[in-house]
């Protein structure tokens, strides 16, 4: 405290001591270091919900399971962290608030990945644009001029810089402390133009120089095998939230007092998320320990009082892995209730489009797709054979079939040898079921001539007949058109015969919307359809190799036509010669050995493209062709022959047509709109 006794005998001093007093002090205060936070603590004093948040513009409130995740990213001790996650669990604002301490409380080069520039530049735009308008402590440190949008600079000497991940020189000659990848299973993280070197390693080295350098890794999971995210998780410590339940504590004595880690369950355990058949609005959990139900009201109490533990031990110190998915989210999308109810759709349309599944349990349970195309159920060929032979002759068409497609490989010759056609013919019945009718192959004559052509014409134009006197004709076909050396004359034969629905097509070089497409494209020389052919033959492989009795099921035949290639077991072969494989996060059809002598896997690529004309059906008024032929037979009630015989069902006879009343004037006869030709073999 300053001395005020001399005051009176020397005022000059007294102002000099005052004044000296004061500036020490000032500088005393401007000198102490500000209150060391962890990055949790820094989020609840200066974060802010982004404009796109249920509560935006509110001070961010971390849920308990992200406590855990911002306090790592932060932790002295961490040197590389892994989030598993599904969607709708907070990790973009996990991730922008981790930028922002690195820019703010602990001043640092931040190193961002995103796999595109397009997703760096959105990203910039929607979120950290965002997060500087909103955040005043980032706002006040932002310099305001002399950066560009992917560098931006501090007051405080820090830099972030954005890169995409896609760009293989962007792993090259920057430093960082911290550095960021998002959304790693992308195929923008695949190994791109001269170098082979992987894009997560090479990242890693863009903090080597720092002794505190830090790698967050976050993404959403893909396939099983073949997963970034989930070879991250492995390698750390594997932590995932436990939370306890709220009708036991000590669960009879467990180790884990009544913790558990959320999990779906599924139908062979008694645990997981339940709810009545067809209802997802009873959607609950069940307790692990007792059996008890637990309510969607519980999910906050469960959260506040929850913990991260650790299941392994990490292939490297400083290594944490952390994996959350929607069951624990508070948001009103990841409801247990809608859940369920993604669950039933994704389930209910599983054949047709098994992606569904895959996006439930990538995004809602934040786990790998294990068996989006069958992988892990293929058979052996000879397996195949016995398993799918049915008792019916392939000129005999089984009774339940509604109508036949065709589909057609054209090939060109090797070694000097003419080039050939191969063509199958499936019929098919309700629910898709499928029944082989016969494959040929057309080797007389090289595609170049017309004979050729006129005996493609004679075999898709062929009546068969099934076992109860029911003739059957072709009602569509598809045509390759992907080999150049007969690509014209494949247009030509469809431009001929485009009344009877016999169709040129292409595979198409990107994913479609559906199979077959709305409208043809133009190619040089004639009108093609450009249609998905991985999304059929994910359908095909899948019904190909799954067991007999399941809904879409497929036939063959124990006899065929006597022109008709044998349907024995080198068939077999060559059908199920084709398998998907994972090639760096993607799925690519790989063929199996050598040709069988000059043939290879033509019966399979014929068996998609008649699959794919059952696609074409459904595009033709409106699908109503195709849904009548679907259709179960009507059926009628035969009177019984005594009283006490029971009614008889029979197929019900096609009406007949009444002779006209001669007696009755004839109505004058107006003019009928000539029927549509694209239908018009109907």
């Amino acid at each position: 405290m300053l001395d005020t006794s001399n005051l009176t005998l020397d005022p000059y001093a007294f102002s000099r001591d005052a004044l000296t007093e004061a500036l020490m002090s000032r500088r005393g205060a401007a000198f102490v270091p500000s209150p060391k936070l962890d990055l949790c603590e820094w989020s609840e004093q200066h974060g802010v919900l982004a404009q796109t948040a249920a509560k935006a513009g509110q001070r961010f409130k971390p849920t308990g399971y992200q406590r855990g995740i911002l306090q790592a990213m932060s932790d002295p001790k961490t040197r590389r962290l892994s989030l598993l996650k599904s969607a709708q669990v907070g990790a973009t604002q996990m991730v922008l608030f981790g930028l922002g301490y690195y820019l703010e409380h602990d001043p640092s080069s931040v190193l961002f990945y995103l796999p595109t520039k397009e997703d760096v530049q959105d990203f910039y735009k929607d979120d950290f644009t965002e997060m500087a308008r909103d955040v005043p402590a980032i706002r006040k440190i932002l310099s305001p001029a002399g950066d560009n949008w992917h560098t931006r600079r501090t007051l405080k000497g820090s830099v972030v810089r954005f890169r995409s991940a896609f760009d293989a020189k962007n792993f090259r000659r920057i430093r960082a402390r911290a550095v960021f990848l998002d959304e790693i299973d992308d195929d923008a993280y695949n190994p791109t133009g001269n170098t082979k070197e992987d894009k997560i390693t090479a990242a890693s080295e863009r903090g080597k120089s720092y002794h505190n350098a830090i790698l967050v890794i976050t993404g959403t999971p893909g396939i099983k095998g073949e997963s970034r995210c989930e070879a991250e998780f492995l390698k750390g410590d594997q932590r995932r939230y436990f939370v306890p339940c709220p009708h036991c504590t000590e669960a009879n004595g467990s180790e884990l007092d009544g913790f558990q880690h959320l999990e779906w369950g599924g139908p062979d355990v008694a645990y997981g998320i339940k709810w009545k058949k067809n209802q997802p609005e009873t959607a609950h959990y069940v307790c692990k320990h007792c059996g008890k139900k637990i309510e969607e009201k519980h999910k906050g109490w469960m959260d506040r009082n929850g913990e991260w533990r650790a299941t392994a031990t990490p292939s490297e110190p400083g290594y944490v892995s952390f994996h959350i998915s929607a069951l624990y989210s508070p948001m009103p999308g990841a409801a247990w209730e809608k859940c369920v109810r993604f669950f039933l759709n994704a389930n209910a349309v599983r054949h047709e489009k098994p992606g569904e599944l895959k996006n439930f349990a990538n995004l809602w349970m934040g786990e790998t797709w294990e068996d989006r195309t069958g992988v892990g159920r293929r058979k052996d060929p000879h397996d195949l054979e016995i398993s799918k032979t049915i008792s019916y002759q392939g000129f005999r068409v089984p009774d339940y079939v509604r109508f036949l497609t065709a589909g057609v490989d054209v090939q060109r010759g090797k070694d000097g040898e003419n080039g050939y056609i191969e063509c199958s013919i499936w019929g098919w019945g309700a629910g898709e079921r499928g029944a082989l009718i016969g494959h040929w192959v057309l080797d007389t004559h090289d595609p170049s001539s017309p004979m050729a052509w006129e005996h493609l014409t004679e075999l898709l134009s062929r009546r068969f007949s099934a076992e109860n006197g029911r003739e059957y004709q072709v009602k569509a076909a598809a045509i390759d058109s992907g080999d150049d050396t007969y690509r014209q004359e494949v247009y030509d034969f469809a431009a001929r015969n485009s009344m009877r629905n016999w169709f040129a097509i292409k595979g198409a070089s990107t994913p479609k919307d559906q199979i077959w497409p709305k409208a043809p494209s133009r190619g040089k020389g004639g009108m093609v359809y450009s249609i998905d052919v991985s999304a059929a033959k994910h359908v095909l492989y899948r019904r190909l190799h799954d067991e007999p009795g399941y809904p879409g099921e497929l036939q063959f035949p124990i006899e065929w036509p006597e022109d008709g290639y044998p349907i024995d077991t080198t068939f077999f072969e060559r059908i199920a010669s084709e398998h998907p494989h994972n090639a760096n996060g993607r799925i690519m059809w790989k063929k199996d050995g050598a040709r069988k002598g000059r043939f290879g896997n033509e019966p399979w690529d014929c068996f998609v493209y008649a699959y794919a004309s059952t696609h074409a059906l459904r595009q033709m008024a409106n699908g109503k062709i195709y849904t009548v032929m679907m259709s179960q037979p009507k059926t009628r009630t035969a009177p019984p022959k005594r009283p006490d015989a029971a009614p008889a069902a029979v197929e019900a006879p096609a009406p007949e047509v009444a002779a006209p009343d001669a007696t009755k004037p004839k109505k004058a006869l107006r003019h009928k709109r000539r029927p549509r030709s694209i239908i018009a073999s109907f």
